[in-house]
């Protein structure tokens, strides 16, 4: 009789059943963007990243030919937003309507995340 090396399952399954520490992983594009129309979202550009806005609302469509349907009333705002950080951004605009000038310092506090 020779002496042979066997291993067992209960090995494996010794090894699968060890427990890892739960990973935690934060949410990502929420939205796809930092804004939806012209409200801010929770989403902040990354580090380093610098975003050219161009908003245009349009005046009422009801107005028929007259005003081409709400377009000869549209107002253009044009913003730039950089992100100082992943979690710190500013920015900086201007709209055509009453010439008015305006900024922002957006910070995100929290972070939604799974896992652990």
């Amino acid at each position: 009789m020779t002496p042979q090396l066997a291993q067992s399952q209960e090995e494996l399954l010794d090894l699968l059943a060890e427990e890892e520490e739960p990973l935690t992983q934060y949410t990502i594009a929420t939205f796809k963007g930092t804004r939806i129309v012209s409200v801010h979202t929770v989403e902040t550009q990354a580090e380093g990243v610098m975003q050219m806005l161009i908003g245009h609302p349009f005046g009422r469509l009801n107005t028929g030919w007259r005003d081409l349907f709400g377009l000869d009333n549209a107002t253009v705002r044009l913003g730039l937003d950089y992100g100082i950080t992943d979690n710190l951004n500013i920015g900086i605009g201007r709209s055509s309507y009453t010439k008015i000038y305006d900024s922002h310092i957006k910070y995100r506090f929290l972070r939604q995340r799974y896992g652990a």
